[in-house]
């Protein structure tokens, strides 16, 4: 992988207008096209008309009200009150402001004279942006080289309204420790290694007026120009917050605020809910006094970097907190104070895991009780219609022949018999002839006539049914089709003339099925339009998603699944997007949950541990089966629970047990018979 090093920042903004304008407007004594070195745009996105397609998007979904907040502006000369003016603003996020910077020298830099560069720097940008944007959100990638650092950068502007479903960017996914991990994925799947030599950002870099403000600084703080006020340097502004921030002795912001004002800075919080910082250098005039402040001796904290933002300095009010803490004295605990209330703990979650486990196996076996009842209900109605005198039909007065399998036969039993369709995979490996319910759900039967369907037909000593009537027919014909071509083919051997070998049943059942393979469409989960908002979602829908796609094929198939792609799967995940799954996919997932739990069991319970190895191993081959598997989905879920329930009380019984083994230091007495042991 070649090597590559850059960062990545970004900033919300309630004026996309202004941003746009500045990615792509020329700054003042630059020529027409000195601006930027390319702008291209995402989803539709066209960089001349990006503003008019941000606005109209926000319009379309209702989000382009505006606010006016009062932003403090100086400080009146007359009676020393500080004076406001009134600025108007979104009243919504309009768009996010992502920068990517390029280091201009050392392993992995981007050379800002060397158009080559400048393409590969923006298309780098294009392949971030989409990685943010996703597929239905506008942004604007501008790479520029005009910086004071000089270094190849991109602006990209990404719009916060979903232009199909009108939802707001989520502000998490440009969170810095999610952002950065996101870029280098980027930049390593484009095959880059990320060497981060770039260690500052660009609000941190030392800039040549920066360096030209420090040094009258120094001048003045030596005496050298004593007559005239203390100058304003951006870095000594910077240094007093650091030190600032390295103090321990505050607890809360406006602990901060004491620190910063006897270090020469004031601190405000500006925005609606006041995550805005701005910081003031307080400066002395010849005299020794605080001088009157400018508008100039204010920087907001988003140019001073992060590390004079509000989270950062959360983190040290927190980190001061702990600090705190641990020096307090604290409050003497005995060991049979702590295993009581960890047990107390433990009592708690389980009764109110069991009160809503309770409630939902109630409403289970309510609807299970009724399946039941409809279930008798059709086989006693078949019964009776069964053992009901049937005329005899003429065909059947002359033949006189009964019907051994019941497949031919009148009444109601042998119709509802003949709808059971038999698993063909337990037919093919296990010689077994067990009805599949779920082909015969899929084929538009109910619960309750599935189960009337295979209670007639075991009431008629399971004849059979239609469906194996038409596998013996297609057999049949194939063996007549291949009989028929062995006699052509003897036929035309005596023939001098090659003549092309005529299609057999097998060939053309594979051919037809090649063309059905090749001409069908693909299943396509209907999950992939439920995708998720928070970053930490997409691997568990991913997951699910081709877990759903594989598994309907294999089925279909009868091939054996897929063990792998269910590996690491939690219930919660499965429960989480049970609704969208193909029924059978579910189940078979179900399945492979009990399955998983009676493996533990076996270990927890019967310390069986080949048992349990043998189990998983099935499972990870794709077999599901296991003695004494449940056969509807409702008794799945009941068993998985139970499972758990069964768990969380052996972990309660073993706390209870090492609360009765009190240490005598505790003053205590153990009980008799604690843990089976004499007092």
């Amino acid at each position: 992988m070649k090597p590559i090093a850059a960062v990545v920042m970004s900033s919300p903004t309630r004026n996309s207008a202004r941003l746009i304008a500045y990615a792509l407007t020329e700054k003042d004594g630059q020529a027409k096209g000195d601006r930027f070195v390319a702008a291209s745009g995402i989803n539709g996105c066209v960089p001349e008309f990006a503003e008019g397609q941000f606005r109209d998007n926000r319009k379309r979904w209702r989000k382009d009200g505006t606010r006016t907040v009062k932003v403090q502006w100086g400080t009146d000369k007359a009676t020393g009150q500080p004076t406001y003016r009134d600025v108007t603003e979104g009243a919504y996020v309009q768009a996010y402001h992502v920068i990517q910077s390029f280091a201009r020298d050392g392993a992995g830099a981007l050379d800002p004279d060397d158009p080559d560069d400048w393409e590969e720097g923006h298309r780098l940008g294009q392949e971030l942006a989409r990685s943010l944007a996703g597929d239905h959100r506008r942004a604007l990638v501008v790479t520029q080289v005009d910086g004071k650092t000089g270094c190849v950068h991109n602006h990209i502007v990404i719009d916060s309204i979903d232009k199909a479903t009108g939802k707001s960017f989520a502000s998490s996914n440009v969170k810095h420790s999610i952002l950065s991990k996101t870029h280098d994925a980027v930049l390593a799947a484009q095959g880059y290694e990320q060497r981060n030599e770039l260690t500052s950002t660009g609000w941190e870099l030392k800039e040549k007026s920066e360096r030209r403000g420090l040094d009258k600084h120094q001048k003045w703080s030596a005496g050298a120009s004593s007559s005239e006020p203390e100058p304003f340097s951006f870095a000594v502004l910077k240094d007093r917050i650091r030190t600032a921030l390295e103090a321990t002795g505050y607890t809360d912001f406006d602990g901060y605020a004491q620190v910063l004002a006897e270090v020469g800075v004031v601190v405000e919080q500006r925005g609606e809910k006041g995550r805005g910082l701005t910081y003031q250098m307080k400066r002395r005039g010849a005299d020794g006094e605080y001088i009157e402040p400018s508008p100039g001796d204010r920087r907001r904290a988003s140019r001073l970097g992060r590390f004079a933002m509000l989270d950062q300095v959360e983190e040290t009010i927190q980190r001061n907190a702990q600090l705190a803490a641990q020096a307090a004295p604290k409050p003497a605990m005995s060991a049979a104070q702590m295993r009581a209330a960890m047990a107390s703990s433990l009592d708690d979650a389980l009764a109110e895991r069991r009160s809503e486990s309770a409630a939902a196996l109630a409403a289970q076996w309510e609807q299970e009780r009724r399946a039941e009842e409809m279930m008798a209900e059709a086989r006693r109605a078949g019964f009776e219609a069964a053992m009901a005198p049937a005329e005899p039909s003429p065909e059947s007065a002359d033949d006189g022949v009964a019907v051994a399998d019941g497949s031919d036969a009148d009444g109601p039993d042998a119709k509802l018999a003949d709808k059971v369709v038999l698993d063909a995979w337990d037919l093919q490996k296990r010689r077994l002839r067990t009805p599949d319910r779920g082909a015969m759900r899929r084929a538009g039967m109910g619960y309750a006539e599935v189960d009337a369907a295979i209670a007639a037909w075991r009431a008629l000593d399971e004849p059979k049914t239609a469906w194996e009537r038409e596998q013996e027919a297609e057999q049949q014909r194939a063996v007549e089709t291949v009989e028929d071509v062995a006699e052509v083919s003897a036929s035309a051997a005596a023939d001098t003339t090659p003549a092309p070998a005529p299609a057999t049943a097998g060939s053309r059942a594979e051919a037809s099925s090649t063309s059905e393979v090749r001409t069908a469409a693909p299943h396509e989960s209907p999950l992939r339009k439920r995708r998720p908002t928070r970053e930490r979602e997409v691997a568990a829908w991913e997951q699910m998603v081709q877990i759903d796609e594989r598994w309907h094929v294999q089925l279909a198939a009868g091939e054996p699944l897929d063990g792998a792609l269910a590996k690491g799967l939690r219930s919660a995940t499965l429960e989480r997007y049970e609704d969208a799954l193909d029924t059978s996919v579910a189940f078979e997932l179900w399945r492979r949950a009990a399955k998983l739990a009676e493996a533990r069991r076996a270990v927890e319970v019967h310390q069986d541990k080949a048992l349990a190895d043998a189990m998983r191993a099935e499972v990870a081959a794709g077999d599901h089966a296991w003695d004494g598997e449940p056969s509807t989905l409702a008794e799945l879920r009941h068993e998985a629970t139970r499972r758990e329930l069964t768990s969380r009380e052996k972990a309660l019984k073993s706390v209870r047990e090492a609360d009765l083994e009190v240490n005598h230091e505790d003053g205590l007495e153990r009980p008799p018979n604690a843990g089976g042991m004499e007092r």
